[in-house]
Formats: C-alpha cells, structure tokens, sequence
C-alpha cells in the first residue's frame, strides 16, 4: 500500500488493473487495423458450419466469465497471501482443460469465423493458401 495525494493505493492492484487496460489497448488497436483478422465478435460469436449463420456462443461466453472471475479470485488470494496449493492447482486445470479443449475442437472441427468482410467460411489455415476453400454446397 502506497499514500499518494492523501489516498491509499494498492500498488500491486494497479499494476494489474493498468496491465488489463494495456492489452485490451493493444486489442483496439488490432482491431482498428483493417491488416489483421483480430475481431471482437469472434470472441463471443460462433458460425454454424452447415448454415453459416453466425451465433452467440454460449460456451465461448461461459469460459470468459470463468476465466475473470475465478483469475479475480486467484489474483484476491495472492494479493491478500490466503492462496493455497489446491486452490491455484485447481485454478491450472481449469485454465489447461479451457486451451485443450480449444485445441481438441480445432484440430477435429476446423475452426469458423465470424469475419465481418462477408467471408462466411473462412479459416485460419486456408487465409494464405492460394486456392481459397470451396464454399459447402447447399
């Protein structure tokens, strides 16, 4: 804790806080870029692979509430010297399980986008190729 101007500050809170902000900036950034596939609504939003019909999806939903507030929690404990080797274990598995199942869904599935240049059936394994994929036949 560190008193500046008369108020009470956490030092190391806001070193997290100003590190949230830093990447959601480098996000915005990637965003604005018309170069890159960075997308804000791929991050909540999944396509239908036989209609292409981009949708909410819950699970992508469901693992970023999990994963701020149980990396809230974590980060409470450290801060506040409670955190135990089960509690961050814990904390590991459900970070690693998250990751492998992207992999696992990737590598079976392919992965869809919802790209907003009216590409409904991009993926990010054929963006360089030099023949583009073959839209599915309806």
């Amino acid at each position: 804790m560190i008193t500046l101007f008369g108020f009470t500050f956490n030092v190391w809170g806001a070193v997290v806080i100003l590190a949230v902000l830093f990447i959601l900036l480098l996000m915005a950034r990637a965003q604005k870029d018309p170069e890159s596939d960075f997308d804000w609504v791929d991050l909540f939003t999944s396509v239908d692979q036989p209609t292409g019909k981009v949708k909410a999806s819950v699970t992508k939903i469901l693992q970023i509430i999990g994963g701020i507030t149980s990396t809230f929690i974590v980060i409470k404990l450290t801060l506040t010297g409670l955190i135990s080797f089960d509690i961050f274990a814990a904390y590991l598995a459900y970070v690693a399980s998250i990751e492998g199942f992207s992999k696992f869904m990737i590598a079976r599935y392919g992965a869809g986008s919802a790209r907003s240049d009216g590409d409904r059936y991009y993926r990010p394994d054929n963006r360089d190729s030099d023949h583009p994929p073959k839209p599915p036949e309806e």
